[in-house]
């Protein structure tokens, strides 16, 4: 059974589910990624994805203090998420 406390985190975190964290740490730095937040794990995990050129699709459970750390450093921004269709990198187009 959650507590009052748990209930209302969970229900903060769920606003997160469908928007992107683009992260970015300076011109060409290899850390910069937009990660899509997928889902709340246990009330306090974000299972995220973003995409590799070299693996495709990269899905990571991070805890959410990681969202609310690059917020407040100002290395993330929170974006809606766009519409991608399962399997394609965001930058591809489907055929028509």
């Amino acid at each position: 059974m959650q507590s009052d406390n748990e209930a209302r985190q969970t229900g903060s975190l769920e606003r997160l589910v469908g928007q992107r964290l683009v992260l970015r740490y300076g011109a060409g730095n290899p850390g910069n990624r937009t990660m899509h937040i997928r889902a709340v794990v246990d009330g306090e995990w974000l299972a995220m994805r973003h995409w590799s050129h070299r693996k495709g699709w990269v899905y990571t459970i991070e805890h959410s203090a990681f969202v609310e750390l690059a917020l407040e450093h100002g290395n993330g921004t929170l974006r809606p998420n766009a519409i991608v269709q399962p399997g394609l990198c965001p930058t591809e187009k489907p055929n028509e």
